[in-house]
């Protein structure tokens, strides 16, 4: 499996030797950074992230690349079972709007499964940038704070 990464921004190294040092802990491997956004991968890749002060948020990749590629690797995955939010971040440059992104995935995503913008089983995180990631978002840092 893939993680899309959300690094800080809060200081200009820390962030990427933190990450450099939860992979190998896990025994994973980063594919790519791409800004802000690292994608890794490994035997314990979906623990890289609980390790990482540095980190804002993670999803579970499934698809990345320009508008387009994203939307065919939505369209192709096998998303759970249950409802979905659509919720766009942006990290970099883009172009666009991050509401018209979350409304126009947000359609796709209602071909197969129920949206619930109250209370969602599954969030679809899009993080918006040079590169466009798409994933199912596993924790963020808030989450990990009530533990």
């Amino acid at each position: 499996m893939k993680y899309a990464i959300w690094l800080s921004g809060e200081h200009p190294t820390l962030p990427y030797a933190e990450l450099k040092g939860a992979v190998e802990a896990e025994e994973a491997h980063i594919l790519g950074t791409f800004g802000k956004i690292a994608v890794v991968t490994g035997k314990n890749a979906g623990m890289v992230f609980p390790r990482m002060g540095y980190a804002r948020r993670s999803s579970l990749l499934i698809s990345h690349g320009d508008f387009e590629t994203v939307k065919r690797g939505i369209e192709d995955a096998d998303l759970p079972e249950g409802s979905f939010a659509v919720r766009a971040y942006r990290y970099g440059n883009f172009p666009g709007k991050r509401r018209d992104v979350e409304r126009r995935i947000g359609e796709l995503v209602s071909k197969q499964r129920k949206i619930d913008l109250e209370n969602p089983e599954h969030v679809l995180e899009i993080y918006l940038g040079n590169e466009i990631f798409a994933g199912l978002k596993i924790e963020d840092k808030r989450k990990l704070a009530e533990r």
